[in-house]
């Protein structure tokens, strides 16, 4: 499935946002409830 792509890509905004931890987290509870 696509998750594993989209993880990866949230690890790398996350390297380069280190402030937009929330914002991930919140993409992850939308993927998980999607």
């Amino acid at each position: 499935m696509a998750l594993e792509y989209w993880v990866e890509f949230f690890e790398d905004l996350q390297h380069i946002r280190g402030r937009s931890n929330n914002t991930v987290m919140a993409y992850r509870r939308d993927l998980e409830l999607y």
